[in-house]
């Protein structure tokens, strides 16, 4: 498995052999949300991300696979899986004079949350729990800070004004620590499509935690 990932880490358009195409159909890996073949016979993959996780599943060291991961393998993932549940996604937002920038902004007008997701894939020192903790703490000053500029950014994310509540998210690829930190709520990527599904059930435990209230936020009669 690592081997693969190292091959498809350095060509993500390639031609497979029929024992790693069979391996990969046994794992349920060669899913749209992963990959589409192209025209000219091979495969091209959009995200590694449930590569390495079964590669981490079946014993392989979370700090290697990390390697042949980047952090748009994650982004790629998070906004699929945002999608197809009727979120409206952005990438790349950025806000601030400082240039801060947000992965991905995933926005629900159902239930009127708006999730401030940063993705951290595993690299060495993620292991410490404490280096975790810091970057929480650091992605909700962020969030908060986008909430008191929520104005400025409007006219280019103007559905920004459905959600009611904007909630810090961090994504990891292992489950070294998971749960509300700091005033965040780390998902681990495996675990993350239960939480999208059941975001109200988890908004309402998180409640007092997490929940960072939308300046901007405008009722369907007033909009």
């Amino acid at each position: 498995m690592e081997a693969l990932l190292e091959k498809l880490s350095s060509n993500r358009c390639t031609k497979l052999s029929g024992d790693e195409e069979d391996v990969l159909t046994r794992l349920n890996i060669l899913g749209e949300d992963v990959c589409q073949k192209n025209l000219g016979g091979g495969i091209c993959f959009s995200t590694l991300v449930p590569l390495a996780l079964r590669a981490v599943e079946l014993g392989a060291d979370p700090e290697e696979v990390s390697k042949f991961l980047s952090w748009t393998d994650f982004e790629v993932l998070v906004t699929r899986y945002l999608s197809k549940s009727g979120f409206t996604v952005f990438r790349g937002v950025r806000f601030t004079k400082r240039r801060f920038e947000i992965d991905v902004l995933g926005i629900d007008e159902v239930s009127r949350i708006c999730l401030v997701i940063d993705c951290k894939h595993w690299k060495p020192g993620y292991k410490k729990t404490g280096k975790l903790r810091v970057v929480a703490q650091e992605h909700r000053a962020k969030i908060e800070e986008l909430a008191r500029e929520c104005s400025f950014i409007m006219p280019k994310y103007p559905v920004l004004a459905r959600a009611e509540y904007l909630v810090p998210v961090i994504v990891t690829l292992t489950h070294v620590l998971k749960g509300v930190i700091n005033g965040a709520v780390i998902v681990p990527i495996l675990l993350f499509r239960d939480f999208i599904a059941n975001l109200t059930y988890y908004v309402d435990v998180f409640r007092s935690e997490v929940l960072v209230r939308n300046p901007c936020f405008l009722s369907r009669r007033c909009v």
